[in-house]
């Protein structure tokens, strides 16, 4: 679904020759590590194993599905412009004196663009002994980096960019203000207490009721649902059977997507974002309608050597998911 980039292309050469030099700095020796003597101690009888596991953490979806944009990459915000009209022609039957008008409507909608930074620091001694385990500090910080990139990456994407007073810049998906009111309903109860078929009525009946709002333009019809893992969990092990038409065996998940063309993902940023209570958005992903602006993706700026220290930098610069038609978005509360 990206159009755009989420990273600096010129990242990989760059990374290889800014470490390459760090190295080479250091001079390193590996006989100066060699312990001197032939006693074993109980280091030596204890075996590291060469894989280091990851950490796992809470899916990230929202690039499975967002595209990408990445205008304004030294701008300080993105004004998106929306065109519509008004008015119609008027037959001669309707009036002798005066004719239809018709006029032009346009809208402009700005988003800031934010700067997002971060620094890492080692020494040379924890470095060579990264090489030395085969930890490669190194490439472990650049991952780390990575992980935080894209976590906010989808924490904007979903709950917008907020700053320290509280102040909402850009809502997300999982929050934005403007959706229609009747785009904006409840459950008749949590999916815990629905039977299989109870559930999809109550996502069926939103998915309707984003057509009707949609005027039957299939440009803005659902194709989207992203919910929290536990309804996720709940609509992919409930089933659709004993009702008509359904004649097979196939979960609620499988139903959507078969009849209604939805794709499903799970988000653990729909958990208690509609005043406490889980909720599961509708949406139509065309660019057109909606996309992730990063007007500039993460990169590295080259390793900083200060004195026995190491330092490295990374930054991007983000505005969020601009989403220009009301229409093309839709909640299900107090799921």
């Amino acid at each position: 679904m990206k159009t755009g980039l989420i990273y600096d292309a010129s990242l990989p050469e760059s990374f290889k020759k800014h470490l390459t030099a760090a190295v080479n700095h250091m001079q390193m020796n590996d006989a100066a590590t060699v312990a001197i003597g032939g006693a074993w101690i109980e280091q030596q009888v204890r075996e590291i194993l060469p894989t280091i596991w990851e950490q796992k953490y809470p899916n990230k979806p929202l690039l499975n599905f967002m595209s990408v944009n990445n205008s304004g990459a030294l701008m300080d915000s993105l004004i998106q412009r929306i065109q519509s009209f008004s008015g119609r022609h008027k037959g001669s039957h309707e009036s002798s004196d005066t004719s239809g008008k018709i006029n032009l409507n346009r809208t402009a909608k700005e988003q800031l663009i934010l700067t997002y930074d971060a620094s890492s620091e080692y020494d040379d001694v924890s470095l060579r002994r990264s090489i030395l385990l085969n930890e490669n500090i190194d490439s472990g910080l650049i991952t780390s980096h990575n992980q935080s990139y894209m976590n906010m990456i989808d924490e904007i994407g979903f709950l917008g960019v907020t700053l320290e007073n509280g102040d909402l810049v850009n809502s997300g998906l999982a929050n934005y203000t403007n959706v229609l009111s009747a785009l904006d309903v409840d459950s008749t109860d949590v999916f815990s207490n629905l039977s299989g078929l109870q559930i999809y009525e109550q996502i069926a009946g939103l998915y309707n009721e984003a057509v009707g709002q949609a005027g039957g333009n299939d440009t803005l019809f659902p194709k989207v649902c992203v919910l929290p893992p536990k309804q996720f969990s709940d609509i992919s092990t409930k089933m659709m059977t004993g009702t008509s038409p359904v004649t097979a065996y196939v979960t609620v998940k499988q139903y959507l997507e078969a009849n209604l063309g939805i794709k499903c993902y799970a988000s653990s940023r729909m958990v208690g974002v509609a005043e406490g209570f889980d909720r599961l958005v509708l949406l139509n992903n065309a660019p057109e309608n909606m996309q992730m602006f990063i007007p500039q993706p993460l990169q590295f700026a080259p390793i900083n050597i200060r004195g026995f220290k190491y330092e490295l930098f990374s930054k991007f610069r983000v505005a969020g998911v601009g989403i220009n038609f009301a229409n093309a978005i839709s909640y299900l509360n107090k799921i």
